[in-house]
């Protein structure tokens, strides 16, 4: 079966898509983990999101776009070979790399995107599905990083400012005590 791929042309991207950096052929609508500065700088690790592959008819080539899975809505981040793009799977095998891990979270409601985020933030942590401290520090860390990756997936133009400051070496992580008075879960 040849992987499925919406046929666009770059033009349609406006100057979305960066001359400088390579494109990248993934599997279209599986889980990928992504270096993306703001989220590492943030405290969240490697963006966890899907992919949207694209045949781009102009190029004659193939690339993705990546939508953030811990967040409420996400912009569409184009992936480039320099995010060191890790395919993770599918959702179904994402949850196999923890079953325990996935069914807690289902039984506590959670939907498919948010399993997914915790099985792949629960192995990170080292979590213990079997000892309820363990999953009382993995449920604070899926609603730090959901409302983190949420307030930045919807607030491009911060994350853009703060890129580049980055990129001068005066980067930082926002400020989550001033934007989130009421509390920041999982904030030390």
């Amino acid at each position: 079966m040849t992987e499925w791929a919406v046929k666009a042309k770059t033009k349609a991207f406006g100057n979305y898509i960066d001359p400088d950096r390579a494109l990248i052929d993934l599997p279209n609508m599986v889980i990928v983990e992504l270096d993306v500065p703001e989220y590492e700088r943030n405290g969240l690790g490697r963006m966890i999101a899907k992919t949207l592959r694209y045949e781009f008819q102009d190029l004659d080539q193939f690339g993705c776009e990546a939508m953030s899975i811990g967040a409420d809505s996400s912009r569409a981040h184009m992936v480039y070979e320099d995010m060191k793009p890790r395919v993770l799977g599918t959702f179904a095998k994402v949850e196999e790399l923890s079953p325990a891990i996935a069914k807690i979270l289902f039984e506590r409601s959670y939907g498919p995107e948010m399993v997914a985020l915790g099985v792949v933030r629960g192995l990170a942590l080292g979590i213990d599905p079997a000892r309820s401290e363990d999953v009382d520090r993995l449920l604070v860390d899926l609603a730090r990083y959901h409302r983190r990756a949420s307030w930045m997936e919807s607030h491009p133009t911060e994350v853009r400012f703060a890129n580049m400051e980055a990129l001068v070496g005066e980067g930082a992580p926002f400020e989550w005590a001033r934007i989130f008075p009421n509390g920041d879960p999982g904030a030390a």
